[in-house]
């Protein structure tokens, strides 16, 4: 018994961890684009086809005296004819058969708008096959930067999960100290607001991975639940030769992208010259041999006869050099050349474009893997000081020195550190790629490279609802949690069934603060000082930073207080809980009346409360 459920249990890891196992890496990734990208095919299609340009410039529009090549044209013919011929009492008739054909052979021998044809096309043909290079180092980058962008999505989301998660728990912290009385309720709402913010940030950190990954998709046709991700150490690799000038005049003589440019420049200088040549003269040699076979009747002064004819053969050679000389085509040529030689101009402004356009981008991707390194490394230590001034600031919340907004936000400086470390590795690698794509040296071998840096393979779990808590903070009660499960993309979250204040009854009339209610509601306290003047109490605050306790002015005392409890016991157990540098102060449990008036006004509330909708 024990052997099958082991045997069941093994079979279910290896279904459930299958997906982890086999996760498609970036070389694999980069295979199913290599086959399937759209871009690609294209491009390799559009390719093959300009191709095509040299053959046809070299034979011509197919008509004689184009191209380079004999044009040869055959004519054959059989026609049957019926004759009467009739003259006074004399007439012969009869049919008669006649055969003809005809091979002409016709050879260009000048014609120099077809040399320029020739020229242009052989430029076309290269400028085509440095786009189509040029499309193949595009895919590499593409399909990186597809892949790349789907895994920082991924740790974006992941550290927004444990942001949340982090303030999640000191929310539910900051619920534990006011139910004590050790903060006001301003530190419950600020960790509800951060809570809120993460939640809404998760929804946005989905719907972008959702899309990286469509993005991804459009590439390769693939759907992937699973990749392989970045190692946490990578090479930060230098730039060699480390000189940007170096970069630069390799990027000028072997981008792609200005051999393109530069090809299809030469080719329309070229056409210019093949459409001026439209006015030159042409010569071509023409070589002809027929045959012509037919009936012939005989002579009428004969005796009349009714018959077939006689039949007569006629062969022909001709052989001659034809020169055609265009003189004047009603200004066709003129405004075409005129039209080709603007062309010539746009073609020249854009290489100049291209040019300083790669001449930017491989700077650029210079200047972003040398910074690149630096910012890596500089992440690193942010995120350690990041992290020890989170450990300081919670200490300081425990010893009361900081207060609730000052631990979120170093929270939140922490995670933003950590997220700004994520996206500039990803940032590092792709300016690698793009100074390669630039300097015309990038190939797959780079990918394989780059692909030895990734590890452990993650899941797109990109169905899994956003777990909303709302919490409602009560004076009375403790605080309930309620687990909202939506859909993908939705949040919905609902109160506890205790809120401090029922909006539904109180559309317009005044509602009392929440450190009026606290009062009311309270029986012991906390009590940590007093003095006769309000000054010695507020600088005994300020002195000991416990800007969220209330003073109170009794019998002729200005109190300084710290919880509301209904029982002593409650009050006794809180004080043992005070931090150590509170209990240095000698505090004592006190009695205080049931109704205790505040300096604090009311706030109204002059708008209709808004409703949450209720969970499905």
């Amino acid at each position: 018994m024990k052997k099958k459920f082991l045997v069941f249990v093994l079979i279910l890891f290896s279904l459930v961890a299958a997906p982890l196992l086999y996760a498609e890496d970036l070389v694999q990734v980069y295979c199913q684009a290599l086959a399937s990208d759209p871009t690609f095919q294209k491009a390799h299609a559009d390719w093959l086809s300009a191709r095509q340009n040299l053959p046809i410039a070299m034979s011509g529009t197919g008509t004689p005296g184009s191209g380079l090549f004999p044009y040869v044209d055959i004519t054959a013919g059989l026609d049957r004819t019926f004759q009467r011929i009739e003259a006074g009492s004399s007439s012969v008739s009869g049919y008669f058969n006649q055969h003809n054909y005809q091979v002409t052979v016709t050879q260009p021998i000048f014609n120099y708008a077809t040399w320029k044809a020739i020229s242009s096309a052989s430029f076309s043909v290269k400028a085509a096959t440095a786009t189509y290079i040029e499309a193949a180092q595009d895919l590499i980058f593409r399909t990186a930067k597809a892949y790349f962008d789907v895994l920082d999505a991924y740790d974006q989301l992941q550290f927004t999960l444990a942001q949340k998660e982090s303030f999640y728990h000191q929310l539910v912290t900051a619920q534990e100290k006011f139910k004590v009385g050790l903060i006001a309720i301003t530190g419950v709402y600020d960790a509800q607001a951060s809570y809120d913010q993460a939640i809404a940030q998760e929804i946005q950190d989905r719907n972008n991975l959702d899309n990286q990954l469509e993005n991804l998709r459009a590439i390769t046709g693939q759907e992937y639940r699973s990749l392989t991700s970045l190692k946490k150490s990578i090479p930060l690799v230098i730039p060699h030769p480390r000189n940007i000038d170096a970069w630069t005049a390799v990027a000028e003589r072997q981008s792609f992208a200005i051999q393109s440019a530069l090809y299809t420049m030469l080719a329309q200088r070229e056409t210019v010259k093949e459409t001026a040549a439209q006015r030159y003269p042409t010569l071509t040699g023409t070589f002809s041999y027929g045959a012509q076979q037919r009936g012939f009747p005989p002579s009428l002064s004969g005796p009349p006869t009714t018959g077939e004819f006689l039949d007569t053969t006629t062969t022909t050679a001709t052989a001659g050099l034809n020169l055609n000389f265009p003189v004047f085509q009603g200004g066709f040529v003129t405004h075409s050349t005129r039209q080709e030689e603007y062309n010539y101009l746009s073609a020249s402004d854009q290489l100049n474009f291209t040019h300083r356009d790669v001449v930017r981008q491989t700077r650029q991707a210079y200047l972003g893997v040398d910074s690149g390194i630096s910012k890596i490394r500089a992440d690193r230590q942010a995120i350690i000081s990041a992290q020890n001034k989170l450990e300081a600031t919670q200490a300081g919340y425990v010893v009361g020195t900081r207060t609730m907004v000052d631990v979120l936000d170093a929270v939140t400086s922490l995670y933003q550190a950590q997220q700004q470390w994520a996206t500039d590795r990803y940032s590092y690698i792709i300016n690698i790629i793009t100074l390669k794509q630039q300097a015309g040296t990038l190939c797959p071998h780079d990918l394989a490279q780059i692909n030895t840096w990734l590890g452990k393979a993650v899941r797109f779990d990109v169905e899994k609802p956003v777990n909303a808590k709302v919490f409602t903070p009560s004076t009375t009660l403790p605080h309930t949690v309620k687990h909202v499960h939506s859909p993908k993309g939705v949040q919905r979250a609902t109160r506890s069934h205790r809120p401090l204040i029922k909006a539904s009854r109180h559309h317009t009339s005044p509602v009392h603060s929440a450190s009026h209610i606290e009062t009311v509601h309270a029986h012991y306290t906390i009590q940590l000082f007093a003095s006769r003047t309000l000054a010695e109490a507020t600088a005994f605050k300020n002195k000991h930073r416990l800007h969220d306790l209330r003073i109170i002015h009794q019998n002729g005392w200005y109190k300084v207080l710290s919880g509301h409890y209904s029982t002593r016991q409650a009050a006794t157990i809180a004080l043992h809980r005070l931090p150590s540098s509170l209990q240095k102060l000698k505090p004592w449990v006190v009695r205080v009346p049931k109704v205790q008036s505040t300096s604090i006004k009311p706030l109204s509330l002059q708008k209709k409360a808004t409703h949450l909708p209720p969970p499905r």
